[in-house]
């Protein structure tokens, strides 16, 4: 989906190159925690755990701002500010550009790092038959997976980061703590998941549906969607493994995920598993049935971040690629990212015109000027009463 994702391309073309890249690594987040008493009871575990999605919330869309605009596939429209424009034209100098401040990513390491602290001292405080072990532990592994799929998108957005396990309970400049490259970072999040915390598996994981709603029969009812907060660990490690170039464990992980998914549901018969086996014929779910719906569709996803607007919960996709009043309009699918699906030269089309994922991929407003389906979902546009689903990892 993105063209800028050649590791050995130098930082200047493949990623955002931050000119003076101490400016933007002396962070002083003001992000610290009130960490007395922190987790002092069950319930708090759930807290704390919401209130690091609540934060990667806060950036959800921030990833796509600035990757996106460094692809072939987006380009700014005369709505846009200066600031994306820099983005945009790979601009060396981005000091005080507010789309490249990568303070709030650090901010969810540090809550992150505070609560697996706080995790394991409740844990040593706690007699073992209070605690709900798997609960527990899958906790542990979703905010492990968490802080990996962090890292790893600071790599790819900035080309390296300040690497700590610090839950920094002192205001502190996060520049003390040791700057590593790409292919470094690569590497700590892989023995990151491989070493898990405090003898937790960053594979663990937990049912928040059954615990939520334990009385439900219905696994689609509200809280299914829960369990999509934290990034599944095979597609996770997956894409790190490429990272590292090795391939053989990302087909490994991928594979062992495929098979799994076609025989539990091979009982339903080719078409339960068919959305699992990408074909042209299949053109995926990027419209309004998929983004704008209240449920992600579970083969398409591996973790989302929810928006209920209901609930006051926002983000800043529509402002940017509606044109609905008040929306601002200012990113729009390039000609050359849409041209992709009629260039045989780049897609074999065989007998037909165009890919038919095309016009699933992007819509028409009425005025005549096209959006992308999967940011502003064509039911969002109407309504901003539903949830949608605005981002996957």
């Amino acid at each position: 989906m993105k063209n800028i994702s050649f590791k050995y391309l130098t930082a200047a073309l493949l990623l955002l190159t931050l000119s003076g890249c101490t400016d933007f690594f002396t962070v002083n987040t003001d992000n610290v925690l009130d960490y007395d008493d922190y987790i002092d009871e069950e319930s708090e575990m759930y807290a704390g755990f919401l209130g690091i999605v609540t934060q990667i919330q806060a950036i959800g869309d921030k990833s796509i701002y600035l990757t996106d605009t460094r692809a072939e596939l987006l380009e700014p429209t005369r709505n846009a500010p200066s600031e994306l424009y820099a983005l945009y034209q790979y601009q060396q100098d981005l000091t005080g550009n507010s789309y490249a401040d990568p303070a709030p990513y650090y901010d969810i390491i540090i809550s992150c790092n505070d609560y697996l602290l706080n995790m394991y001292k409740y844990k040593q405080n706690t007699p073992s038959s209070v605690i709900n072990k798997t609960h527990y532990q899958g906790l542990i592994g979703s905010t492990v997976r968490v802080k990996a799929w962090v890292y790893l998108t600071l790599a790819k957005i900035y080309g390296e980061a300040v690497w700590f396990d610090d839950p920094l309970r002192e205001n502190k400049d996060i520049s003390q703590f040791e700057l590593l490259d790409f292919d470094q970072v690569i590497q700590k999040c892989i023995e990151l998941l491989d070493n898990g915390f405090a003898g937790v598996s960053s594979q663990a994981d937990w049912n928040w549906n059954e615990y939520l709603d334990p009385n439900s029969s219905n696994s689609w009812d509200e809280y299914y969607s829960w369990d999509f907060m934290a990034p599944e660990y095979y597609a996770l490690y997956s894409e790190l493994a490429l990272w590292a170039d090795d391939f053989q464990t990302a087909a490994n992980l991928v594979l062992n995920a495929l098979n799994n998914a076609y025989y539990s549901n091979r009982s339903s018969g080719p078409s339960s598993t068919r959305n699992y086996l990408r074909n042209q014929s299949y053109k995926g779910k990027y419209n309004s049935e998929f983004w704008g719906y209240t449920i992600p569709y579970r083969p398409e996803c591996v973790s989302v971040i929810l928006y209920n607007y209901s609930k006051n919960q926002t983000n800043g996709l529509k402002k940017h690629f509606s044109r609905v009043a008040p929306n601002q309009y200012m990113l729009a699918p390039s000609e050359a990212g849409m041209a992709r699906f009629s260039d045989d030269d780049f897609g074999n089309l065989g007998i037909l015109d165009a890919d038919p994922r095309g016009k699933i991929t992007f819509t028409d407003n009425k005025d005549g000027y096209p959006y992308i389906n999967k940011y502003p979902a064509a039911r969002a546009e109407v309504s901003s009463s539903g949830r949608a689903a605005s981002l996957t990892y």
